[in-house]
C-alpha cells in the first residue's frame, strides 16, 4: 500500500490509476482537515473491492438473528 497526499493523487491521477489497474496496488489517500485528523480514503483494484464486498455481505448475513414476533413473550 502507499499512502499519498490528495494533491499528489490530483497532481498524478492518471499514473495511479494505471497502478492500481496493471499492478494492483492499493493507495491510501491522506485528506487535510481542519480539525488536523487524520482521514484518507482508498483506491483499491475492483478486484479486491469485490472480494471485500462479498466478505462483507456473508459477515452481515451470518449476524442476522431471528427476530421474535409480537406474540413472544421474552
Amino acid at each position: 500500500m502507499k499512502t499519498i497526499t490528495a494533491a499528489q493523487f490530483e497532481q498524478d491521477f492518471e499514473a495511479i490509476i494505471d497502478d492500481v489497474a496493471q499492478n494492483k496496488t492499493t493507495y491510501k489517500i491522506l485528506l487535510s482537515t481542519d480539525l488536523d485528523q487524520e482521514r484518507a480514503v482508498m483506491v483499491i483494484p475492483c478486484e479486491e473491492y469485490e472480494y471485500l464486498k462479498d466478505l462483507y455481505t456473508d459477515w452481515l448475513n451470518s449476524e442476522e438473528q431471528p427476530k421474535p414476533n409480537q406474540d413472544t413473550t421474552l
